[in-house]
């Protein structure tokens, strides 16, 4: 019976970090394409609009090329998003980002309203809305 409690080899760590790598950038090169449709945008067009080449975004999208830090910003600058969002990232509980990522202009505004409230108005907004579980 093989002993499960072994630590794995450098070889299974390597491997293990290999194929880790290689999911996130399917990952990345998913969420990119993604952002680039809903855009409406051509490669050439995301190109041209962040200085990398045709097939620099191609690479990416296909997973075969990791995606540099010049690049990540200069695509979630482009897209308007967080580079967490764009490099797939799961924020950790407690860490810097609560809730959900936020795409909806709508949604914003209303929050960004709500941020602009001081405590008497937020108290008057919820009761004129009647929204239960708030105080």
């Amino acid at each position: 019976m093989p002993n499960n409690t072994a630590e794995p080899t450098p070889v299974e760590i390597a491997h293990a970090k290999m194929w880790l790598m290689d999911n996130i950038r399917v990952r990345i090169g998913v969420r990119l394409a993604q952002l680039r449709e809903n855009a409406g945008e051509t490669q050439e067009q995301t190109a041209a609009a962040t200085g990398y080449s045709r097939s620099t975004i191609a690479n990416i999208e296909a997973g075969t090329q990791q995606i540099g830090l010049q690049a990540a910003l200069a695509l979630a600058d482009h897209f308007r998003v967080p580079m967490d969002y764009l490099l797939c990232r799961v924020v950790p509980p407690g860490g810097p980002l609560v809730g959900k990522f936020l795409e909806d202009r709508d949604v914003l505004a209303l929050v960004g309203f709500w941020e602009s409230l001081n405590d008497s108005d937020r108290q008057a907004v919820v009761r004129l809305l009647r929204i239960p579980g708030l105080p």
